[in-house]
């Protein structure tokens, strides 16, 4: 019996051994799993950050190949030296000077003139030659790092006839890869390193293995993602997100104090005479350690229940339960969630949280904890609130408003799809003065010593306008708003928003002001009464250029088939200089007709008549969990 009493202990053991490491391994396996999903997202998001830096280095060759003063040294047929000294040396020129380290003008292949330049010549040529073939050309070059490269034709050909263009190139510096956002970022060409940000130690060993995608570095896993005829590497540390769901230790206890125990029980076995069964059941010597019968237990509960980890109820987690996902961005994760207080007490709220493999990178999590802060500080009808903000076991979270309703753009769908329609001209003016004044509100802000804050919400869009089921409009998510005192700081020349319904200056990553916000709430009030964006393009460049040049005659000409009241608005917002917009969000307000308004009830009558099935769902699913009180 002793002998068998040893086998089963050893057995126990290994047992316990081999699991906690199998538990151990699968949890390590998902971790790395998910580094390489953080590794993939972060080249892909940094390989469009560079496709949209380089798009607005573009507009800058775009902006001097229309510069009067460049266009009429080039008419006046000088010689080379004394183009040189002119880019070099003239006020007209110090802006190009500023923004690219190389200005060259050519005719044909013959180059005119320019500054002194680190990239040869050929190079150069090349460029321009495809812009006075195409128009523009764009493309990142390598010589001792990576280049920006932009060029762009003269609207006239040179006195013999030859096509001109005006070529700009600038050396990407670390301001660019730190604009990036990427932790640890590597830039290659197939073969060596251009660009490094980062760890360059763990980066070093990535250049040459670009055809095997992922890469194990240390405690760390790179991927790589094409741009052109480069390689852009990201760097992600495997971290713990996954835990075992017992911990190897835990297990290991488990199992060394069952095979004491059958130790225990085979020597005891020797020297004690069997019990009778029925005595067994209830003789008080038998009962267990919480004082408990075994009578009608199994042999897989008895002892556990005396060596399983405890945790008091509630301990490191969160007082938000998440009822149903709402969708994911790059930032964040957006769920219903409900919270839980005295007598039974309920509420649901919109739970927003930053991604857990976002926490290390200090400026998402300042962008983050900015949202919140101004989102707290702005208490008016026509914004969304903010009533918490924390950090729990799952990571940072904010609560928001949770409001029955749909965001415009579902609103529009919905509108095409059920009636071949677009938003009646008195309901797009009512939500053209709800916008108002929640922009009028936010912009008017200031903080708790009387000083203008400078909000600019910067992302005016169908998708954070909400329109409830009760008819009410509210302007929502100030993630990438611009103020005065906040944490995080947009690196000159990024470009963050929603480029169908950019303004022009934000599109070229130029300072903007309250008029910005303006000008996207009138290509929102457009796409909703067009039934379309007012922005056409085959990809984001075509429609980040789009939006940075304004809107052209062909745009105009489908602003001008609107309502006329409509129209004179759009006319009036919708200008590319800002200072002929209106001014502010109380001007424009000013100038919608009050007459034509439409109401919330008449919003309100739509919103039932295009949703009452899924709001009738949403309400029968909470009030059978005692949640009705939490909506609006």
């Amino acid at each position: 019996m002793r002998l068998v009493g040893v086998f089963v202990a050893i057995a126990l053991m290994a047992a316990g051994f081999f699991i906690g490491r199998k538990l151990e391994g699968d949890a390590a396996s998902l971790n790395s799993r998910a580094a390489k999903d953080r590794a993939e997202r972060s080249a892909g998001e940094a390989v469009a950050a560079l496709e949209k830096q380089l798009a607005i280095f573009q507009l800058k060759a775009q902006g001097a190949a229309s510069n009067p003063s460049l266009q009429a040294l080039v008419r006046g047929g000088v010689d080379e030296a004394t183009v040189h000294d002119t880019l070099s040396t003239e006020e007209w020129a110090v802006t190009y000077r500023e923004r690219a380290a190389t200005v060259a003008v050519y005719a044909g292949a013959q180059k005119l003139g320019g500054t002194v330049s680190m990239l040869d010549d050929q190079t150069l040529a090349a460029a321009a030659r495809s812009a006075q073939e195409s128009g523009e050309a764009q493309s990142l070059v390598a010589h001792q790092g990576l280049y920006f490269l932009g060029a762009a034709k003269l609207p006239f050909a040179s006195g013999d006839g030859r096509k001109v263009a005006v070529v700009l190139a600038r050396p990407l510096g670390q301001d660019e890869l730190d604009a990036l956002g990427t932790p640890a970022l590597l830039i290659t060409d197939g073969k060596t390193r251009l660009a490094t940000r980062g760890d360059a130690a763990a980066l070093a060993a990535l250049p040459g293995r670009e055809r095997e995608g992922e890469v194990g570095v240390g405690n760390a896993v790179a991927a790589v993602r094409a741009l052109g005829p480069f390689w852009v590497w990201a760097l992600a540390p495997v971290g713990a997100e996954v835990a075992p769901p017992v911990q190897p230790a835990v297990i290991w206890a488990v199992s060394s104090v069952l095979a004491l125990g059958a130790l225990g029980l085979s020597f005891l076995a020797g020297k004690k005479k069997p019990i009778p069964l029925d005595q067994a059941v209830t003789d008080p010597n038998l009962l267990n350690a919480t004082g408990v019968s075994n009578r009608g237990a199994s042999p897989s509960q008895v002892g556990f229940a005396q060596t399983s980890p405890s945790m008091p109820a509630g301990q490191g987690s969160s007082r938000y339960q998440e009822i149903a996902p709402l969708g994911e961005g790059g930032m964040a994760k957006v769920s219903l969630a409900v919270t839980h207080g005295a007598e039974g007490f309920r509420r649901t709220f919109v739970v927003k949280r930053l991604k857990a493999e976002l926490t290390g990178t200090p400026e998402l999590v300042n962008q983050f904890i900015d949202e919140a802060r101004l989102g707290a500080s702005l208490v008016h009808s026509n914004i969304v609130p903010v009533f918490d903000f924390g950090r729990d076991a799952e990571g940072y979270f904010m609560a928001q408003e949770y409001i029955m309703g749909r965001d415009l753009d579902a609103v529009r769908q919905a509108l095409f799809e059920v009636h071949r329609a677009t938003l009646d001209l008195p309901l797009v003016l009512y939500v053209a003065q709800e916008a108002l004044k929640a922009l009028s509100y936010a912009h008017g802000k200031t903080d708790d010593e009387g000083r203008p804050m400078g909000l600019v919400h910067r992302d005016v869009s169908p998708n954070n306008l909400m329109v409830s089921a009760r008819g009410e409009v509210k302007l929502l998510d100030f993630g990438i708003v611009k103020a005065e005192g906040k944490l995080s700081h947009t690196q000159t020349g990024m470009i963050k928003g929603n480029v169908f319904f950019m303004s022009p200056e934000q599109a070229r990553g130029q300072p903007v002001d309250r008029r910005s916000d303006l000008f996207s709430l009138g290509l929102v009030l457009f796409s909703v009464a067009a039934g379309e964006t007012l922005y056409r393009g085959n990809s984001n460049y075509d429609l980040l250029t789009r939006a940075a040049e304004g809107l052209s005659q062909p745009e105009w000409d489908r602003v001008g088939r609107l309502p006329e009241v409509l129209r004179g608005l759009l006319g009036r917002v919708l200008q590319r200089d800002p200072d002929k917009r209106f001014s502010s969000a109380d001007e424009f307000a000013h100038a919608i007709p009050p007459g034509q308004v439409g109401s919330a009830v008449a919003m309100q009558q739509l919103m039932e008549a295009l949703f009452k099935d899924d709001f009738t769902r949403e309400r029968t699913r909470f009030s059978t969990s005692g949640q009705t009180g939490a909506f609006r």
